[in-house]
């Protein structure tokens, strides 16, 4: 079986760069070989593949984050928006440690400040993140606190909407909001 190798050629003013790609050319190169035209010199280069890959996609990822009076929306959610957002379903007492079911995050707090500690933790792990509250205070408090690390708050008490899906309609524009204008 023959290795198939593709070959970049580029010319500068005083060097020619080769560079290698194993396989197919989107690949990375993996060794690139500078030549001077004048002297007949070759220097190899063995490139690693972690110089040339990207940041960590949880570093961009949006994080949403659901108050425990949205307890259930988390579902919904998921089924809606991008497959690189993190969808948080605060949870009161009763669990003890984080853990994921169907696509969603479950994530233990005991107060207001359990939950913010939640939202920082996942803002810098992350990069961003919105909290979704009906609590006027979680809310005030949140933003003030942490806006400097990317943290969104949207404030949306309960009742004032006339039901489950007409909160979960609004939390789903909001975020298309926001990664609209992310991609931008």
């Amino acid at each position: 079986m023959e290795k198939q190798v593709s070959f970049l050629i580029l010319i500068l003013d005083d060097k020619v760069e080769i560079v290698e790609y194993p396989g197919r050319v989107k690949t990375p190169p993996s060794k690139i070989l500078l030549a001077e035209p004048t002297t007949g010199k070759v220097y190899q280069y063995v490139l690693k593949t972690s110089e040339f890959s990207q940041k960590p996609k949880t570093e961009h990822m949006l994080v949403i984050v659901l108050d425990q009076m949205f307890h259930g929306f988390g579902k919904i959610i998921r089924r809606e928006v991008p497959g690189d957002v993190l969808v948080v379903e605060i949870l009161g007492r009763g669990i003890k440690s984080p853990y994921e079911q169907e696509g969603v995050l479950y994530w233990p707090a005991q107060d207001d400040y359990d939950v913010m500690k939640a939202v920082e933790d996942l803002a810098k792990k992350h990069g961003r993140a919105v909290l979704f509250t009906g609590d006027k205070k979680l809310a005030r408090q949140t933003s003030m606190l942490l806006s400097g690390l990317g943290v969104e708050v949207e404030y949306m008490p309960p009742n004032e909407y006339p039901g489950k899906e007409a909160i979960v309609r609004s939390m789903l524009q909001k975020i298309m909001l926001i990664l609209g204008r992310e991609s931008l």
